[in-house]
């Protein structure tokens, strides 16, 4: 981009000498010149831009997959890095069948981790399933049930944690039934 950008202003500085007086060819030359110039600039810049990997919203990178320097197309889109939104955290959780009933949309209730001792982390149902799936999360009690099924539901922090959980986390969720 700097090289072209160079020749498009010596390009432009040849025009406006020979515009001051000579010949009409030598004008049509130089202004063809400078456009020819101009334009390369132009490809050069959009080349540039294509350079640049820009996120869709503010985050924090949690995840590179690519390296710096690596050739990254659109044919094939896989993901370049893993963007957290540390502001708006929430938490996935999975319910029993048994306590489904227990379960709605914009319900308060509160998570807590062993990492934090006694803290409550209040929450708020966002997002609740609508279809019974299989079990993912598995715990360390050897009462748990895992044949059972589970309904995932979403719920996010009410107010920043105030404290700085890292993601992946293993928390329980704990509503009233």
């Amino acid at each position: 981009a700097r090289v072209a950008k160079a020749q498009a202003n010596a390009a432009t500085a040849r025009y406006q000498s020979l515009a001051k007086g000579t010949r009409p060819e030598q004008i049509e030359e130089a202004a063809a010149a400078m456009a020819i110039a101009q334009s390369e600039v132009d490809a050069a810049k959009v080349a540039l831009d294509q350079t640049v990997l820009r996120a869709p919203s503010d985050g924090v990178i949690v995840r590179r997959t690519a390296e710096v320097g690596s050739i990254v197309t659109l044919t094939v889109p896989a993901p370049v890095v893993t963007l957290a939104d540390l502001r708006h955290l929430e938490i996935r959780a999975e319910f029993d069948e048994a306590d489904v009933a227990a379960i709605s949309l914009g319900q308060v209730a509160y998570a807590t981790a062993d990492a934090y001792g006694e803290r409550r982390f209040p929450i708020r149902i966002a997002r609740v399933t609508h279809e019974l799936g299989r079990k993912t999360v598995r715990d360390d009690d050897p009462r748990a049930r895992v044949d059972t099924r589970v309904l995932e539901v979403i719920a996010c922090f009410e107010g920043p944690p105030n404290a700085d959980l890292p993601l992946g986390l293993r928390m329980s969720v704990h509503v009233a039934k």
